[in-house]
């Protein structure tokens, strides 16, 4: 069910991702749980403030509905990014999950410390993972009121 109705724009959704297998797995993920929408990867923290201010070279990138933030990329480390995400006027309002391999309970206090809106530890069997990516669809797009778009 896509509460948008058939002529609304797709949800956007920023993977921010830098292991091409599981940037894979995840969109594809997605795209078996909710047909519209359209997924930006990012692979690296660094681009992740740029392109969300909409600065060179993303003057012509979309405010995402969600964001999905591995923890460790290269360039700015994932809490690093959430922390700028989360303390920016502008930007706050967006969901982030965190959806990381990492178990440690200093990743997932920190996190939360950080105002992440959830933790995602990515399970290891394709199954459960698309499961859990259903899980994350089901509640942000369509159990959720999301934060309106802004320019």
């Amino acid at each position: 069910m896509d509460p948008r109705g058939t002529d609304a724009r797709p949800f956007e959704v920023l993977l921010v991702e830098d292991n091409v297998t599981d940037a894979m797995i995840t969109s594809e993920a997605l795209g078996d749980c909710i047909k519209r929408n359209h997924v930006t990867l990012l692979d690296d923290g660094s681009k992740v403030m740029p392109y969300l201010r909409g600065k060179a070279p993303y003057k012509e990138s979309i405010r995402p509905d969600l964001i999905l933030l591995d923890l460790n990329m290269p360039g700015t480390r994932g809490h690093d990014v959430l922390c700028e995400i989360k303390n920016d006027k502008q930007l706050c309002s967006i969901p982030v999950c965190v959806l990381t391999a990492s178990k440690a309970q200093s990743d997932v206090m920190r996190s939360y410390q950080l105002n992440a809106n959830c933790y995602i530890t990515k399970p290891l069997d394709f199954e459960k993972f698309s499961e859990s990516m259903r899980l994350v669809c089901d509640y942000w797009f369509e159990v959720a009121t999301l934060p309106p778009m802004v320019s």
